[in-house]
């Protein structure tokens, strides 16, 4: 089972933003993702792939979830111009719980628990019975307690998560999130609407 700790408060100290740099990576290593196949949102041909490593726990992931991601995908991926990849990155056991409930579900009810849990990062952050509203957040979106429990107690539901965490610090150079992909450019920390549309619009350029 999932050991989700006392002290799940913690999860509040956030990373320190970075400054967006540029990184190199493999463009073919990165769209073989370890674990477990990518689930793409847009068009499989659009001329941008955007990979996203986030978590549920991270103050800055929340803030571009819920700010940013939203013209994101009105602006480029409904348009056909961005392929967007998200990615679970497990920082800590509660980010764990999060990511095996939302793995349950496929489409956009994998996504519909995943906004969930960002649309509550104050209340999970300031709970003194983080299991307790994590199993009350489930229920919003169609989990109850019954299927709550099973899926927690499934060790082997975090094996393919982890293996991407993992594959994302080994070979792509993450050591925090949210991190980025516009192509094969690594962005660092919190990106605004404007920083990452500039990415996106000199990839559309080439």
């Amino acid at each position: 089972m999932i050991s989700l700790l006392p002290a799940a408060r913690n999860i509040a100290v956030a990373l320190t933003l970075s400054l967006a740099m540029a990184a190199s990576a493999s463009a073919q290593g990165l769209l073989s993702p370890a674990g477990r196949p990518d689930r793409v949102q847009g068009v499989e041909t659009a001329p941008v792939t955007l990979i996203e490593y986030s978590s549920p726990t991270c103050g800055h992931c929340v803030t571009y979830h819920n700010e940013v991601a939203p013209r994101i995908h009105a602006a480029y991926v409904e348009t056909g111009k961005v392929k967007l990849i998200y990615r679970p990155f497990v920082r800590n056991a509660v980010d764990a719980a999060i990511f095996i409930l939302a793995e349950s579900r496929t489409g956009e009810k994998y996504h519909a628990i995943l906004d969930a849990y960002y649309k509550r990062y104050d209340d999970l952050i300031g709970s003194s019975n983080v299991r307790g509203l994590l199993e009350e957040i489930a229920a919003t979106v169609s989990i109850n307690a019954a299927e709550f429990e099973s899926l927690l107690s499934e060790q082997d539901r975090l094996d393919p998560i982890q293996s991407l965490t993992q594959q994302a610090v080994k070979d792509f150079g993450v050591t925090g999130t949210p991190t980025f992909f516009v192509n094969d450019t690594m962005y660092v920390g919190g990106q605004s609407f404007e920083m990452m549309s500039a990415a996106i619009e000199d990839r559309l350029k080439q």
